[in-house]
């Protein structure tokens, strides 16, 4: 299970973002996100990486907060 480009997820505290790009670091995929209204407009302000994990039922977003890792993504996404 995986999630694609231009899908919506949505967090455990029900914010909602749209995957809008993704880059693989030592075989480990990770997903650019922005933040959606209702409406379904971007907010700007809300941009994330996420990482996602399948235990062979559910897939779960995991938020990546490590500073360096998202230096590093936002680099490689650059150059992409």
């Amino acid at each position: 299970m995986e999630i694609h480009e231009q899908e919506i997820i949505v967090l455990e505290n029900l914010e909602r973002y749209i995957i809008l790009n993704n880059v693989e670091i030592e075989n480990k995929k990770y997903f650019l996100a922005m933040g959606l209204k209702e409406n379904n407009d971007i907010i700007p302000s809300k941009v994330l990486f996420v990482e996602t994990e399948f235990d062979g039922q559910n897939l779960f977003i995991i938020k990546v907060k490590n500073q360096d890792l998202i230096i590093k993504l936002a680099k490689l996404l650059k150059n992409k």
